[in-house]
């Protein structure tokens, strides 16, 4: 098969293939960051989670409650202008991956600073994918138009490459909250590269793909939120037991066309 040639998928970009990510800040958008101030500091460092049924994929190594500095405090703007949050990682965001943003409730016997995270209690924020190759290889294929939604991208400006923000929502209930920040970086498939002269087409020959390789970056947060919202967020779920190293978003082939990534998890609260 001749295909255009895309450096992504090549075995000359490697490195990009190996980077390691660390959620290091959570602030409101338009504010500068400061690191950890508002984030639990992982005690696994910049290394992913690959098990979805530990405990690490929560927010910390074996559920460690290990706290931020201090809770980011956000009130609801009466004006009609919701808040937004944003993550920033430690390096630009370069591997194909999907990143979701997950909301817990502290219950009334906690604060953000001591809740674990345990239970079915959280629910998803927001979502989207980076690099996903939703094309055609092949540049004489004209591919089908994709369906649904825009899907929302990580952003790409002052607030830094992979930053990813979501709203807070009105209906959003006042209380204090765990942000927990999710990076899978996806498993692709390898390729050798023949080339056949200069600004030609490549050939690349299939080496190997390691399906079942999801590597997540995670993190959480704390923040304290106050709002008039009367909503109920849902539907809640457990960390871990929201992931099947099965599910069809984490074990994907991410060398053909996709149309309609489908995300792992819940669908995002309120509905979109």
């Amino acid at each position: 098969m001749k295909v255009s040639h895309l450096a992504g998928l090549c075995l000359g970009t490697l490195p990009q293939v190996l980077a390691q990510y660390e959620w290091t800040s959570l602030a409101l958008a338009g504010v500068t960051p400061v690191d950890y101030l508002y984030v639990r500091p992982h005690a696994g460092g910049k290394n992913p989670v690959t098990d979805v049924t530990s405990l690490d994929l929560r927010c910390n190594v074996k559920g460690s409650t290990s706290s931020a500095k201090d809770t980011l405090s956000i009130t609801n703007s009466l004006a009609g202008y919701p808040q937004q949050i944003v993550w920033r990682p430690n390096i630009p965001i370069t591997a194909p991956g999907a990143w979701t943003i997950y909301l817990a409730q502290v219950p009334a016997n906690h604060t953000a600073a001591t809740f674990d995270g345990s239970g079915k209690v959280w629910f998803k924020l927001a979502q989207g994918y980076y690099r996903i190759p939703t094309f055609e290889l092949d540049p004489t294929v004209v591919p089908p138009e994709p369906t649904g939604p825009a899907i929302p991208q990580p952003t790409v400006g002052p607030i830094g490459v992979g930053s990813i923000k979501a709203t807070l929502p009105a209906k959003l209930p006042s209380a204090e909250y765990l942000v927990r920040a999710e990076y899978i970086d996806l498993p692709r498939l390898l390729r050798s590269e023949s080339v056949h002269g200069n600004n030609d087409l490549h050939e690349f020959n299939s080496l190997n793909i390691n399906r079942g390789g999801a590597k997540f970056y995670i993190a959480c947060g704390q923040i304290s939120y106050k709002s008039l919202g009367k909503g109920v967020p849902g539907p809640l779920v457990p960390i871990p037991g929201v992931h099947s190293a099965s599910d069809p978003g984490i074990l994907i082939d991410l060398s053909g066309i996709i149309l309609n990534y489908p995300y792992p998890g819940p669908p995002v609260w309120p509905p979109v």
